[in-house]
């Protein structure tokens, strides 16, 4: 199931930033589709290189059988101001 509600999640339009849950207790926060690889048996996640934009700095593989838990990383609500300028 989760292999199957990852790519869902990572196709998704507008992506929606999201937090995986392992069983040790470890929490990745995937927030950019492109640097996510989704396989049957493994998720690799890649974070951003500031120094270069669209490619990894490093990468966690992380076991698909470990994750338990999928969810959504709620993001703040622009301003009322920020959004009517």
């Amino acid at each position: 199931m989760f292999p199957i509600e990852l790519l869902r999640l990572l196709q998704q339009k507008p992506f929606v930033p999201f937090r995986l849950h392992v069983t040790e207790g470890t929490v990745y926060d995937v927030r950019h589709p492109d640097l996510v690889i989704a396989t049957l048996g493994f998720v690799a996640i890649g974070y951003p290189d500031p120094a270069h934009p669209g490619m990894a700095l490093t990468v966690d593989i992380v076991n698909i059988a470990h994750v338990i838990r999928i969810e959504p990383i709620a993001t703040p609500p622009i301003p009322a101001s920020a959004s009517s300028n």
